[in-house]
């Protein structure tokens, strides 16, 4: 009986694992295609995002250099004037690598898709 019953398991669990090879051989094209879709617009969102940083950090740090040249006479800049004339560049610099990076990753997409997801696929299975 118990036999019997473990043939029958075994069976199902073949003819299961041949349909799975079916899916995975007919549709892994397409699931390829659109997580190399994703991951592109992905990084062109966060090379926009990070331009987008830069040009808002540095209007901030020309506004503050601008009001404290109104305040030169009298030399009384409020402080936060002072300080925002020079600390964006702190941020400038911090999005710089992250262009960088996200550039790296544009250029290993165009470049080579292949090695791109099996980067990818290392990180999951770690």
């Amino acid at each position: 009986m118990e036999t019997t019953q473990t043939q029958e398991i075994v069976k199902k669990l073949i003819e299961w694992m041949e349909g799975t090879r079916e899916f995975v051989t007919t549709q892994a094209p397409d699931y390829i295609q659109q997580y190399l879709r994703m991951a592109m617009v992905q990084a062109w969102a966060e090379l926009v995002f990070e331009i987008f940083a830069i040009c808002a950090l540095l209007g901030f740090m020309f506004f503050c250099i601008n009001m404290c040249g109104k305040y030169e006479k009298s030399c009384e800049a409020p402080t936060v004037y002072g300080m925002g004339s020079f600390i964006p560049i702190i941020g400038v610099i911090y999005v710089i690598g992250g262009i960088y990076f996200t550039t790296q990753k544009l250029i290993a997409i165009h470049m080579a898709p292949k090695v791109f997801i099996l980067q990818h696929l290392k990180e999951l299975i770690k």
